[in-house]
């Protein structure tokens, strides 16, 4: 067990999702108590010493934390309804609000780290865009503005407030290549839309090291992109994944298509976002894997 570590007691939101497991198992590995709050709190999640109560409309019991890391909200996949939309930003907005005001008074919970979503910058086109770039426009845009707005409140009250805005988070058993590794498998892949589109990235392992590093180095504060130094065009990446996985990429989809098939969610795929993670880079973080030809292979 790290002494250095071994007194600190970092609470987790979403805990058991895909990036929560990666994230609470290094803070472990670290010797760090790990903490999850979560709906069901009989049920202790994998990589979690105990757990309590969260959700958006209860009180949320902080006493003996350190740091939280939130990463819980309602699914972006699946159709776009008003009900389903309503659902996505209400998650966000209203459980990153019951999280600041359950630390606001309780002084030992000195650090806030907030997933955040490279949503924020809309279609970009082929501009680089950095942190100082502004915000775009569209649902993904607005959801983003008020999830991190409430996320900063907690910096009112002198806490250390890190918001990491996530690209496509690539892993063999989760996250987006969990529906399209199948797919391309099968031969079936193909470039979506044009496939001029700009995509950023991040591996699973680097996303939940950079929210481990944040817990513990008080340099972190403020917006983050966390996503890879070299994004791809979406052309290239079924070219590239294809060729990962000896795999012809024959079948095109076109924007129209997805449009019709997915609605607005077909926003997440057709939209150009070219993003570098520059504020991570001036911190010094070294990127397990800095690029998709390395973070494709699982």
């Amino acid at each position: 067990m790290n002494e250095e570590t071994s007194h600190l007691t970092v609470g987790v939101t979403g805990a058991g999702g895909f990036l929560g497991r990666e994230v609470c198992r290094r803070l472990q590995q670290r010797g760090i108590r790990v903490l999850a709050f979560t709906r069901n709190p009989r049920r202790i999640p994998d990589y979690c010493n105990d757990a309590r109560a969260f959700s958006s409309d209860k009180k949320m019991e902080v006493a003996g934390v350190d740091a939280i890391v939130h990463l819980a909200g309602e699914t972006i996949m699946g159709f776009w309804s008003s009900k389903k939309k309503k659902r996505i930003l209400e998650s966000r907005v209203m459980g990153t609000r019951r999280v600041v005001e359950a630390i606001q008074a309780e002084p030992q919970v000195k650090t806030l780290l907030c997933a955040s979503a490279i949503g924020f910058y809309g279609d970009a086109g082929a501009k680089v865009i950095d942190e100082e770039s502004p915000k775009g426009e569209g649902f993904l845009s607005e959801v983003v503005h008020a999830w991190e707005y409430e996320a900063r409140q907690a910096e009112v009250f002198e806490k250390r407030v890190a918001c990491f805005r996530m690209g496509m988070l690539l892993g063999k058993n989760g996250g987006a290549m969990k529906k399209i590794l199948p797919i391309f498998r099968f031969g079936l892949g193909g470039r979506l839309g044009s496939g001029e589109q700009w995509m950023a990235g991040i591996r699973l392992e680097d996303a939940a090291e950079i929210f481990c590093q944040g817990v513990l180095d008080s340099r972190f504060s403020g917006i983050y992109n966390a996503v890879m130094p070299e994004p791809i065009q979406n052309g290239d990446f079924t070219k590239l994944l294809g060729k990962i996985l000896h795999r012809p990429t024959p079948f095109p989809v076109p924007a129209f298509a997805l449009r019709l098939a997915l609605g607005e969610l077909s926003t997440l795929l057709l939209f150009s976002q070219r993003v570098k993670p520059q504020r991570l880079e001036n911190q010094g973080y070294k990127f397990l894997h800095p690029d998709f030809t390395s973070a494709l292979k699982f």
